[in-house]
């Protein structure tokens, strides 16, 4: 049974403007199958503000949905948690996205560390900035107490260096990233994913100094905290 009807059935913005102070859509909510409805959102996203108006009581509503600066480092991708009002189908989700081009260029996208570490490992990533050259990095943190980060400026570019010691392996049920602070109030913070896995032709990589030889990476255009 479907509680509720979405038109349009998912939310896109395409060929957003980094510059513009906001992007607003409007969708209409419309009684399905199950009887009356009363749609709320359950539980907010950060960066998208909501409302919900009634047009028609039980009927007809409108979900108007505002996604608000800063955006993120490139395209947007949230699903939207909403109550119907409907027993036997109290909840159902909807989908909103937007093509948002990034601010920061990070190559390789993520750090991609070997699924065996005998040896202290590093693998950098490099930020470029599109269109300005004005920002750096502030600061960088990971969220794994046995990772470590640090910020280094190479031929005039930052770029983030990932830390791994012998004998690193990833727990089951966690998701490491290294989370960088910058000046940029357009972008004040991006994530780098940390993965484990086999490394790929492209990219830089390195175990620590004098330790052994470049590992190579994939680059790729942009990052989505």
């Amino acid at each position: 049974m479907i509680p509720l009807r979405a038109n349009p059935s998912r939310l896109t913005f395409r060929n957003v403007d980094r510059n513009a102070d906001v992007l607003q859509g409007t969708v209409m909510l419309k009684r399905g199958d199950g009887g009356p409805i009363k749609p709320r959102v359950i539980k907010g996203k950060k960066g998208i503000e909501t409302a919900i108006r009634e047009i028609e009581p039980g009927e007809r509503y409108e979900l108007e949905v505002t996604i608000t600066r800063p955006y993120p480092n490139g395209p947007l991708k949230k699903l939207l948690q909403l109550g119907t009002g409907v027993e036997e189908v109290p909840e159902t989700s909807f989908l909103i996205l937007a093509d948002i081009p990034p601010r920061v260029n990070v190559l390789p996208r993520q750090f991609t560390l070997p699924p065996l570490i005998e040896e202290p490992f590093e693998q950098s990533v490099e930020l470029n900035w599109v269109e300005t050259t004005a920002y750096k990095v502030l600061r960088v943190e990971t969220n794994i107490a046995e990772l470590t980060a640090r910020v280094e400026e190479k031929d005039g570019r930052q770029v983030v260096i990932l830390h791994a010691p012998p004998g690193y392996k990833r727990a089951k049920g966690t998701f490491p990233g290294v989370t960088i602070h910058t000046d940029d109030p357009d972008l004040p913070t991006l994530r780098v994913p940390v993965n484990t896995g086999r490394p790929s032709r492209r990219g830089t990589g390195v175990r620590s100094p004098d330790r052994g030889a470049a590992n190579r990476m994939r680059p790729s255009r942009s990052v989505t905290p």
